[in-house]
């Protein structure tokens, strides 16, 4: 797997991590502070509900609902923000680190054999670009948790968003705003 597939999969990892663990599950040294739609993105144009997150195993199963309120004929970017704090009540210790963008992201929805092809092949109806407006549902996604072992992150407070765009127009389909302590 090349450094380029390794770093597009732990930004995945944390998508999966962070933007479908509920408040109520506990994860080994994880402590979800708040998560959240980001308040500057009113208006994005897809909408999660249901979310459930089950460990089974070394596994976590994954299922929520997704409603995308319009069709989306351009290719996508996705953006990933990551702020490290020493700790929650530290602000003044707090790294942004440099935004990592991926334009032309449609290509990753079809590639076999990657870490997150059994996640993105859960969904139904099948996601592909473009993307149709409608309900999409993801039931018992298997995740490894193992996998997330791999990427070295270390203790702190941290603050991750995570923003999808239309790549035409700058439309936001979806940001999730994450407030987490690690404490590996």
């Amino acid at each position: 797997m090349s450094r380029g597939q390794i770093f597009l999969y732990s930004i995945l990892s944390c998508l999966i991590l962070i933007c479908i663990v509920d408040d109520s599950e506990e994860l080994p040294g994880l402590t979800i502070k708040k998560l959240q739609a980001c308040p500057k993105y009113p208006k994005a144009l897809a909408k999660l509900s249901n979310i459930k997150l089950k460990k089974v195993k070394e596994n976590m199963l994954i299922s929520y609902t997704g409603v995308i309120s319009r069709d989306i004929t351009n290719d996508l970017e996705v953006q990933a923000v990551l702020t490290r704090c020493a700790a929650s009540e530290a602000l003044d210790t707090c790294e942004r680190m440099r935004p990592f963008t991926i334009k032309n992201f449609c290509r990753f929805f079809n590639i076999d054999k990657t870490p997150w092809s059994s996640f993105l092949n859960s969904l139904k109806p099948h996601v592909t670009c473009p993307i149709k407006k409608g309900t999409y549902v993801l039931k018992d996604a298997e995740v490894s948790s193992g996998d997330f072992g791999r990427f070295p992150f270390a203790s702190g407070f941290y603050k991750f968003e995570f923003i999808m765009k239309d790549q035409g127009n700058g439309d936001v389909i979806t940001c999730v705003y994450v407030e987490a302590t690690l404490n590996p």
